[in-house]
Order: structure tokens, then sequence, then C-alpha cells
């Protein structure tokens, strides 16, 4: 695709005005790595933004299940997610 295509094909956004910025958000990792370790027992701590009402600032889970957690953000193949 020319440059011309995608300014057209994205309302004639140039790369002054924004088109950086769009580059950014849609690269963005789903999560926060640095707030990420990996226990001595092999499991993951996630540190919350933000502390939960009851207290809690790490999320413990193992491989398998971060995973499998990781995997619910996305969304389902050939679904559409805008119902009308």
């Amino acid at each position: 695709m020319s440059t011309s295509q995608w300014e057209s094909h994205v309302g004639g956004i140039s790369a002054g005005s924004g088109l950086e910025r769009i580059c950014k958000y849609v690269t963005r990792p789903p999560l926060a790595a640095d707030r990420l370790a990996e226990l001595p027992d092999g499991r993951l701590s996630y540190q919350l933004k933000t502390p939960w009402k009851n207290g809690t600032t790490h999320v413990i889970f193992d491989r398998l299940e971060f995973m499998a957690r990781l995997a619910a953000l996305g969304p389902v193949p050939r679904v559409n997610l805008v119902h009308y």
C-alpha cells in the first residue's frame, strides 16, 4: 500500500497530525511488562495498578493460568465486535 493509499484509507491523516500516535496505540502491549515478575517457584506475580478494596496489590498465577487469562482478553476469531 502506498503512502497516498494509506492516507486516503485512514481519512487523510498525515504524519504530523497523529499517525505516530495511532501507530503507538496499535502496537502497545496488552499489559505492562515492568509489573510482571517471575517468582522463585516459577509462578508469575502481576502488580496491580491500584490496590483492590481488600488491600491486594499483587496477583499470583501459574504459567498456564496466566496464559489462559491473557488469551481471554483477545477477541473471538471471525466474530464481529460491533453489533447494531
